[in-house]
């Protein structure tokens, strides 16, 4: 299986969650998963959805989007609707 991996700096941790995550995944199913990883340290969810309007979506399998760390004090610094429509739009693309 090939992922598209958008996130931020914790989706650039070595090591971090993605190695152990390609592990479960192989373990669990016996196949092998590819990430792509488009992660930037600090990034936010509009940049997810720039990072996604770069690339060919439909050579992937399966999205994962962290932005967890990094979008609250985004909130904090626009509004909280702003943020949900950036991430809305970056769920629909």
């Amino acid at each position: 299986m090939r992922a598209l991996l958008l996130g931020s700096s914790n989706s650039l941790m070595n090591p971090g969650y993605v190695p152990a995550m390609q592990e479960c995944y192989g373990r669990y199913t016996g196949n092998l998963l590819t990430i792509d990883n488009y992660s930037v340290g600090a990034s936010t969810c509009v940049w997810g959805l720039e990072a996604a309007k770069s690339c060919d979506l439909n050579i992937f399998d399966a999205i994962i989007i962290e932005f967890g760390v990094t979008d609250p004090p985004f909130i904090k610094r626009t509004s909280l609707e702003f943020w949900a429509a950036c991430y809305e739009s970056l769920l629909l693309y």
